[in-house]
C-alpha cells in the first residue's frame, strides 16, 4: 500500500497529497473506532466474549499502518528536499563558475 501511494499514481508517480492524507486519516479513524465502538467484554447467558486483547491488537495494527504511511511521507519529503538542494548546489556552481579564470589556467599550463 505504501509503495502504491508513493509510486503507483499516474505513470508511476507519487499520489496526490490529498490521497495520502485521506489514507492517514482513514487509519487514524479506524484506530479510534476500534477502541471506542467495541466493548472489552460481552456477557451472554451461557458464555462471555472477552474482546479486549483483540481490540487492542486491531487498534495497534491500524496505528502501525498510519505510522508507516507517515514515515514514508517523511522519507519522501526528505529525499525531495535533498534532491532540490543538490540541484540548487549544481546550478549555483554553474552560475558562479568564472570561465575567464579557467581559460587563463588552461593557457598557463
Amino acid at each position: 500500500m505504501i509503495e502504491d501511494l508513493f509510486s503507483g499514481g499516474e505513470e508511476g508517480a507519487k499520489r496526490s497529497l490529498e490521497e495520502i492524507k485521506e489514507k492517514i486519516l482513514h487509519y487514524e479513524d479506524a484506530f479510534y473506532k476500534i477502541m471506542t465502538l467495541s466493548e472489552d467484554e460481552v456477557d451472554y447467558r451461557i458464555f462471555r466474549v472477552m474482546s479486549k486483547k483483540l481490540k487492542e491488537q486491531l487498534g495497534e495494527e491500524a496505528n502501525k499502518i498510519k505510522e508507516r504511511i507517515l514515515e514514508a511521507t517523511y522519507n519522501y519529503c526528505t529525499d525531495t528536499v535533498n534532491d532540490v538542494f543538490k540541484t540548487y548546489n549544481n546550478m549555483q556552481d554553474k552560475i558562479m563558475h568564472d570561465p575567464i579564470n579557467e581559460k587563463e589556467l588552461v593557457e598557463s599550463k
